[in-house]
């Protein structure tokens, strides 16, 4: 079987024009005429369909309502790492098609590693919209049995309702904490917290531990993308000993090592 010049410009195109949908007749026989001939050609127009896919899902973007950025961020990554991983393999088993560093069936320039940073970044982010579109309440009914099985299961498990801070909301929110120093595992429960933008501000959480240290210990920093009740898990920064109090500031995006309390909307104080 003979092989397909794989850097003819002309028999590039034909398959471009297929991934595009926009072959004449003629044009559609020619290129039945190449793949028949060389089985490499089907692989690469195979590859060529997956990039076409790839861009146009590239320029897709999760509904920030549905999505927390921070969690399509995570999801993306371990995408784009999972693929790369495979494209790295798929590379390598390519050698033979390598020139000058550069695998010849790349057209105008474009290098395999370009064609492979698209697929890449488009595989991860349609894995991280179909994981959330399928499901969007999966995190919150995690949380809520996660916390329903400290609750049962921990014998040295804290409990204190939210109060109103030195800045409290316009509208009251209620809920609490629990938290088990035994495992260093807890959990906030919120009802009516107001949705924040995380793009602006996120909210943070402070744990006051006087047998710790003086300072605060971060609790981690979180949105609120829902109204009604929502569960956060508890993300401590340094062992927790003898908790005082669970506070809440609003902060910038990522939030901050250290609080000015400016903002301080919600209170727990252990009794």
């Amino acid at each position: 079987m003979s092989q397909a010049n794989l850097n003819d410009p002309t028999e590039l195109e034909l398959m471009a024009g297929y991934v595009l949908g926009d072959l004449g007749e003629a044009e559609a026989e020619r290129l039945q005429a190449v793949l028949a001939r060389d089985d490499r050609a089907a692989d690469i127009l195979h590859e060529l369909e997956m990039t076409s896919a790839a861009v146009q899902l590239a320029t897709l973007r999760p509904d920030d309502d549905l999505m927390p950025p921070d969690v399509a961020d995570r999801i993306r990554a371990e995408g784009r790492r999972i693929v790369e991983h495979r494209a790295d393999e798929t590379l390598r088993g390519a050698g033979r098609g390598r020139s000058g560093g550069t695998v010849t069936v790349a057209a105008k320039g474009v290098s395999a590693r370009e064609w492979v940073a698209w697929f890449c970044a488009a595989a991860a982010l349609l894995l991280a919209v179909a994981l959330w579109q399928r499901d969007p309440g999966a995190t919150q009914r995690n949380a809520r049995e996660a916390r329903a099985a400290l609750l049962r299961q921990s014998d040295s498990l804290l409990r204190v309702d939210w109060t109103p801070g030195k800045t409290p909301f316009e509208q009251p929110v209620s809920g609490d904490v629990v938290w088990d120093s035994e495992s260093q595992t807890g959990f906030m429960r919120f009802e009516n917290m107001p949705i924040n933008d995380p793009t602006a501000e996120q909210y943070q959480l402070w744990i006051i531990d006087p047998q710790r240290d003086d300072d605060p210990i971060d609790g981690g920093v979180f949105d609120v993308t829902e109204s009604g009740e929502v569960i956060v898990e508890i993300d401590a920064k340094l062992n927790v000993i003898s908790p005082a109090a669970f506070a809440i500031t609003i902060e910038k995006p990522g939030g901050v090592v250290v609080s000015s309390q400016e903002r301080l909307p919600l209170l727990a104080a252990v009794n």
